[in-house]
């Protein structure tokens, strides 16, 4: 499509309407504007295409570049614009790239030959001994970015590299599938909140009783300030997050967003909820800030959070690990105190896609009489 219609809400409620025009040759897009009326779009774009087609010249930038110097300026003038996580991300396993047999390879002399080198030297690399890791398919999926943005931006021409085949060599352990109830069990949550109640700090305790009856990720969980608590209406709005650095030596850090805009909502909080956090509150006094600080007064650690959650885990005899197994389980639970409203659980959830939804909240929950109100009863105990 040459010319596409684009709407824009505007914060005074208004919608903007403008035009954008798209260049393609030979099926690649080299060029794209913005105007505010249809005809102006379509006059530049036929414009535009036609000198581009007469000249054969569609980018005036050099290519003479290695995969390295080219990935420099992938950083600079696309991650760049990217959010904080996804730019921590790129920086991590970059690792993967620059150090590896490609980094050296001319951009206009690469061929899936060159991939086939790069998966036999990522397989033999340090971290695919780990238990966690499972494939380099992420690894991948950023490298094909990073192909994508170079074919747009200075080689039309630019082939076809990672194949079928590099995707099925980069799986290269055999994964179990999750199972239809991966949820937890009321019993089993008695036994895991009793265990972290004796063997881990406090505030764990608290943070677990916050997840198991919100739903929230563990970011949003953490991200929680006393700003966003409503205890006249017992509601929390869920607006900000905490950011876990994977560079080293980097703290972790309060970010003003979620996921996505889906995940900004509003919550009702149970009675349970309600006095966790006025028991944190009478205890710190605090006006401002986030909930859940460790004893030092800072964010909790993602990796602290994690080892107590699973020490208890392991204790308790359940094979689970992890924090995610809790919004699981609170998704199985919502479902069936909605009596399957998915589109209930969707919402309270934060999920784009009731497909998502669907994988979290198992059907199978709705058999088991009583399971949300058992749940309830064993956390009172603990909210005090």
């Amino acid at each position: 499509m040459a010319v596409i219609k684009r709407k824009r809400k505007l914060k005074n409620g208004k919608t903007k309407i403008s035009w954008q025009a798209e260049v393609l040759v030979d099926g690649v897009k080299i060029k794209t504007k913005t105007f505010p009326t249809k005809g102006a779009a379509y006059t530049w774009h036929d414009e535009y295409k036609k000198k581009a087609e007469e000249s054969g010249v569609y980018f005036e930038k050099e290519c003479d570049y290695t995969f390295k110097g080219a990935w420099g300026v992938f950083l600079k003038e696309h991650v760049a614009k990217l959010a904080v996580s996804s730019q921590e991300e790129y920086e991590f396993r970059q690792k993967y790239f620059i150090t590896s047999p490609i980094a050296n390879i001319k951009m206009n002399c690469f061929h899936p030959r060159h991939l086939d080198a790069w998966i036999a030297w990522i397989l033999k690399h340090k971290t695919s001994r780990s238990e966690q890791r499972k494939s380099f398919l992420r690894e991948l999926k950023l490298l094909q970015a990073f192909f994508n943005w170079y074919q747009d931006n200075w080689d039309h021409k630019f082939p076809k590299v990672i194949l079928k085949r590099h995707r099925q060599e980069a799986k290269y352990k055999v994964t179990k599938s999750r199972r239809p109830d991966y949820f937890l069990k009321p019993q089993e949550v008695i036994r895991w909140l009793r265990v972290l109640e004796d063997d881990a700090p406090v505030v764990y305790l608290q943070f677990a009783i916050c997840m198991l009856h919100t739903g929230l990720r563990v970011g949003e969980a953490a991200g929680i300030c006393w700003d966003s608590i409503d205890f006249k209406a017992n509601t929390i709005s869920i607006r900000r997050s905490v950011c876990w650095p994977k560079t080293s030596g980097m703290k972790p850090f309060l970010k003003p967003n979620v996921k996505n805009k889906s995940s900004v909502r509003l919550l009702y909080m149970t009675a349970e909820v309600v006095a966790v956090l006025k028991a944190i509150k009478k205890k710190s006094m605090a006006i401002a800030g986030p909930v859940f600080k460790q004893a030092s007064g800072d964010l909790l650690h993602s990796k602290s959070i994690r080892s107590h959650f699973d020490k208890a885990f392991v204790k308790v005899g359940l094979e689970y690990r992890g924090t995610h197994i809790i919004r699981h389980t609170y998704a199985s639970l919502a479902l069936k105190g909605t009596d399957g409203n998915i589109s209930a659980v969707q919402s309270a959830l934060g999920h784009r896609s009731r497909a998502t939804t669907e994988l979290y909240a198992k059907a199978n929950a709705i058999g088991h009489k009583g399971v949300g109100e058992s749940v309830v009863k064993l956390l009172e105990s603990y909210s005090e």
